[in-house]
């Protein structure tokens, strides 16, 4: 929390003010977890005060014990309640054994009201040795980003099946709409890349913007977003 006033004082008596307010987490090695996810509750206001909306709230994550970082969240909206935040990390780093966040409530133009919380902060995902088991299938099902996302000519996606299994990967614009079968029928164990080169089922190339594709094996649906760009 960023403040807390004594009982009966004034809203702004122990909020930011003139500067931030920086929470940074320990060190975690998330080498060997597979899917990881960061997920947290915050509460975030700065719209109550004198000179409401010009602050940011901003969450960061780095690979590399703090040298470099990568925006999780950088926003100016309040809700002035508890929201919870869920974010996959190699979306935005490739994990590393040196992952650090941190939190920041800033008030660092004109004195307003601001102030922050955060609260069940945790990072799941499936532990184990990521790669290839000795029968050179992985031990888990898994749908990677696209790469290169965002991309003009073409993309690869790779996904990885623990066992031979059924399988259809499908790709989808932002409206739910069907615009490509990837693959579709029975797909051996292992590591696989599926290339899209931009067009539709028909052969027509699709307009740049945000798609996602799904890989549904069995019960199980996993999903992911890329970008075509112009």
């Amino acid at each position: 929390m960023t403040g807390q006033s004594a009982p009966g004082g004034s809203a702004g008596s122990a909020d930011v003010d003139g500067g931030r307010t920086t929470l940074t987490t320990p060190t975690f090695d998330l080498t060997n977890v597979v899917e990881a996810r960061v997920t947290y509750w915050r509460w975030y206001t700065n719209n109550l005060g004198n000179n409401p909306n010009e602050d940011y709230w901003v969450v960061q994550i780095s690979p590399d014990d703090g040298v470099n970082w990568v925006d999780l969240e950088r926003t100016t909206a309040s809700q002035n309640s508890w929201v919870e935040q869920s974010f996959l990390v190699e979306d935005y780093i490739t994990p590393t054994s040196q992952v650090v966040l941190k939190f920041i409530a800033e008030d660092e133009i004109n004195g307003s009201l601001v102030e922050a919380a955060v609260d069940d902060f945790e990072i799941t995902g499936e532990t184990g040795t990521v790669g290839v088991a000795a029968s050179g299938a992985p031990r888990v099902l898994r749908l990677a980003q696209a790469r290169p996302t965002p991309f003009r000519t073409g993309t690869l996606i790779p996904f990885s099946l623990p066992s031979e299994d059924e399988v259809a990967l499908k790709l989808y614009s932002v409206d739910g709409r069907l615009v490509r079968t990837l693959a579709s029928g029975r797909v051996d164990a292992g590591l696989h890349e599926i290339a899209w080169d931009g067009t539709n089922d028909a052969g027509h190339r699709v307009a740049p913007g945000v798609y996602f594709y799904s890989l549904k094996v069995g019960e199980r649906e996993l999903t992911r977003k890329l970008v075509m760009i112009p």
